[in-house]
């Protein structure tokens, strides 16, 4: 497992946890292989279905210049990702939290 590997199973978990402590259920496939969704967290008091994908938070570097120095880098969901009404949500690895 490589470095960006290793950081994204990292992520994913601290994700998965996030949601546990919010009273979901997390379903997840065995092995990620790519599809639209990391995984469905489901709330069986509230009937609240999410469908997640994690990101690793990344920053801009100090080496850019202009106002984005620093600031997150922004990814985008796909045409199905978007018609499935994913949810985007980025880790942050060195403060351990979930951001939307």
């Amino acid at each position: 497992m490589n470095e960006k590997q290793r950081k994204g199973c990292e992520s994913q978990l601290i994700a998965e946890t996030y949601f546990v402590r919010k009273g979901y259920r997390i379903y997840a496939p065995p092995n990620s292989t790519g599809g639209p969704i990391d995984f469905i967290a489901v709330n069986d008091d509230t009937l609240d279905v999410r469908l997640i994908e994690v990101k690793t938070k990344s920053v801009r570097s100090m080496n850019c210049s202009g106002r984005w120095r620093g600031k997150r880098i922004n990814r985008v969901l796909n045409e199905t990702q978007k018609k499935l009404g994913v949810e985007m949500i980025y880790v942050d690895l060195e403060k351990q939290e979930v951001e939307s």
